[in-house]
């Protein structure tokens, strides 16, 4: 079924803007395409530490090397957008603060702002955007991650839906158990 433009998942204004300039490499954003959205791989990446599908994706490589602007490309994609029905994207860093980040993510994929509950924790947070995103078709995109606790305490895709999470990191193995693509072996 086409959608028109107006029924793509928006795009969040916390994604980065996409350069004038780039070396675009289109057989990268194919393969994680791929992946995010579950047909046939082209076969021209390879993923590695292919595991089974959890629905999670992480593309590793040191600074500089374009894995917050691969995954602003994928996150302005048609196909992408129109393969779920929300993005949420937050920018993770060295030191977050993953309760805003969390109310951030609630109200990306929702609509609306997470509900002020007194002694909140990032545990409750947690559960309350888990709940959110249950049976939900949602993209959660955590860029710049570099401690796999604060992907832990981000993680809200229900792994029993057709949610994905991608992850830009520059840690190579920081999440268990899911599909990686290096872009440090890739050439521009």
């Amino acid at each position: 079924i086409a959608r028109d433009d107006q029924l793509l998942a928006p795009v969040p204004l916390t994604v980065v803007e996409l350069p004038s300039v780039m070396s675009e490499r289109p057989e990268v954003i194919a393969e994680m395409r791929t992946h995010l959205l579950g047909f046939m791989s082209s076969g021209t990446v390879s993923l590695s530490s292919v595991k089974k599908n959890t629905g999670k994706l992480a593309a590793h490589g040191q600074g500089g090397v374009g894995k917050t602007i691969m995954a602003a490309m994928l996150v302005h994609d048609p196909m992408v957008r129109q393969a779920f029905d929300r993005i949420g994207w937050v920018s993770v860093g060295q030191t977050p603060n993953i309760m805003e980040m969390q109310r951030t993510l609630f109200e990306q994929l929702t609509g609306e702002p997470m509900p002020v509950k007194d002694g909140a924790t990032t545990q409750t947070q947690l559960e309350d955007l888990q709940a959110a995103c249950k049976g939900k078709r949602f993209l959660v995109v955590l860029d710049d991650a570099w401690e796999r606790v604060h992907e832990k305490q981000l993680n809200c895709i229900d792994p029993e839906s057709p949610s994905k999470q991608l992850v830009t990191t520059r840690i190579r193995g920081l999440m268990e158990g899911c599909d990686e693509v290096s872009l440090n072996l890739l050439t521009p």
